[in-house]
């Protein structure tokens, strides 16, 4: 279970230029690069990596650069995925022990639901700062 944002910027950069600059910058938040072709680079998040809870928050599970070649500059588009899948799991064994014990238990869902709604406002902000300083 994915949710997929997408996000353009225009730069008047030449396309290699910013190929070269995702691919520092996804090196340099150790993303591992799943394909490199012409104009697309596609990445993921290495999930087994050992970090903080604060670094997690501000990475991406999976996404990809496009860029195409205007007639001056470059069109770079940022698309990428954010997993909700622990959440709904937990979410939904707590809704069932809430039918079967006692409905306060639903309670203690709100702080899993208020960390992913962080988190998915957290990478859009992210993602914005990724894209601009790709296209200066």
């Amino acid at each position: 279970m994915k949710i997929k944002y997408q996000i353009s910027e225009t730069s008047r950069l030449e396309p290699q230029v910013i190929m070269d600059k995702a691919l520092i910058q996804l090196n340099a938040q150790h993303y591992i690069i799943e394909n490199k072709a012409d104009n697309i680079i596609s990445f993921k998040d290495d999930n087994w990596q050992i970090r903080s809870k604060g670094t997690g928050f501000r990475k991406v599970d999976k996404g990809s650069f496009e860029i195409t070649p205007l007639n001056e500059g470059s069109l770079i588009r940022y698309t990428y995925y954010v997993s909700f899948l622990p959440e709904t799991v937990i979410t939904t064994i707590l809704v069932i022990l809430s039918f079967t014990q006692s409905y306060f238990i639903i309670l203690i869902d709100l702080p899993f639901l208020i960390q992913l709604g962080v988190r998915i406002y957290t990478l859009k902000d992210v993602s914005k700062q990724m894209i601009k300083r790709l296209a200066n």
